[in-house]
């Protein structure tokens, strides 16, 4: 009888509470990969001016994995022109992901860093947002606690 029990107990651990904890943690790497890169309701994207920065980034698990660094050259582009690059994010690492697994969202864009903290400016976009700095990151960083919440919240979990 205690053995039967034991069991029922380890397996409503590992199903329900690990299973559902699982997609708390996917949809909410998802949705954090989302705000950095795209945007959301949790973080501004990253700025967009040819689409390169938001089209070098990659969403990979348990080793991080590199995009282009350098955006090819562009005979005629003029700033201010439509994006080149496609904005779309591979979020099916996150999607597929277990809990222990690490998420990666990089890019080794030469100027990410600079724009993140400062050192570059915005060329395009809405006319405040132009010439001034645009972080990117720290503001996901900052709601992270939220992301979870949120993402437990749309999961069900804790019902």
């Amino acid at each position: 009888m205690l053995k039967e029990f034991t069991d029922q107990l380890q397996a409503f651990g590992r199903l329900d509470v690990m299973g559902v904890a699982g997609e708390v943690f996917q949809e909410a790497a998802q949705v954090a990969a989302e705000a950095v890169v795209i945007g959301n309701a949790f973080g501004p994207g990253a700025p967009l001016d040819t689409g390169f920065l938001r089209a070098s980034f990659r969403v990979a698990k348990n080793a991080p994995e590199d995009g282009p660094s350098e955006r090819p050259p562009v005979p005629g582009r003029k700033d201010g022109d439509a994006p080149l690059y496609p904005t779309t994010l591979d979020t099916s690492a996150a999607q597929t992901a277990a809990l222990g697994d690490r998420i990666y969202c990089t890019t080794v864009a030469e100027y990410a860093d600079s724009l993140e903290e400062g050192g570059l400016t915005r060329r395009n976009g809405p006319p405040e947002n132009v010439g001034a700095p645009t972080q990117f990151v720290a503001p996901v960083e900052a709601r992270w606690l939220q992301i979870v919440d949120d993402a437990a919240r749309r999961v069900g979990y804790g019902r």
